[in-house]
């Protein structure tokens, strides 16, 4: 998920003033910290285990 939504911020950033990719690049990172993995990562870090991704 990270890498294909950095990919779009790349393609997207390269036809947008820095201040509008900035944005652009907040929004994408937000809606990464709102995903299921993102809450997995953070327990199995708290928890010291591996996290167990899906993808969601």
């Amino acid at each position: 998920m990270a890498v294909k939504r950095a990919k779009l911020a790349i393609e997207r950033g390269m036809q947008l003033s820095l201040q509008e990719e900035l944005g652009w690049e907040a929004e994408l990172f937000g809606q990464l910290c709102e995903t299921e993995d993102q809450s997995e990562e953070a327990s199995a870090f708290l928890e010291k285990r591996a996290p167990k991704f899906a993808g969601k």
